[in-house]
């Protein structure tokens, strides 16, 4: 199966607070620009469906892909951003690596696009390269960045 992880875009965050889970945040002007560019490179790649974690910076980012795509939407909490204090690096990775196992085991899509944050998707990364944890940061996408990767 194909992936396409993609990073939301910029969020408006005028007081530069550390956002993480928190509920809010949706994505600043430039970061719909950015999410539109994303959709546009995504536009004939074969992608059959989106996931995307419920936040709303990444549902922002994933209503703009879907759109553009004409393709489903499908959240899903195992998207979330990492849990600072309640989970490792290590089990944000697991967590988004497990839901992208679950989805292959299905064998319902080819190619999916997986809009998400930055530290689940790098660690998965690592994990779907088998590299280890540490070199996450290889995986770290810019907003609105997309990464393609085969599991």
């Amino acid at each position: 199966m194909v992936i396409y992880f993609v990073r939301h875009g910029r969020v408006e965050n005028l007081r530069g607070e550390k956002y993480g889970r928190r509920p809010g945040f949706p994505l600043s002007i430039e970061g719909r620009i950015e999410a539109e560019r994303a959709a546009q490179s995504l536009a004939g790649q074969g992608i059959e469906v989106v996931f995307s974690s419920p936040l709303l910076r990444t549902s922002e980012t994933a209503q703009i892909i879907q759109k553009v795509l004409g393709m489903p939407l499908i959240f899903d909490q195992r998207l979330l951003e990492y849990d600072d204090g309640q989970e490792t690096l290590e089990d944000s990775g697991r967590r988004v690596f497990e839901f992208l196992n679950e989805v292959k085991s299905r064998e319902l899509y080819k190619t999916i696009a997986v809009v998400s944050h930055e530290t689940p998707m790098a660690v998965a990364g690592t994990q779907i390269s088998r590299l280890p944890s540490a070199d996450y940061v290889k995986f770290c996408l810019l907003p609105a960045g997309i990464m393609k990767l085969e599991i």
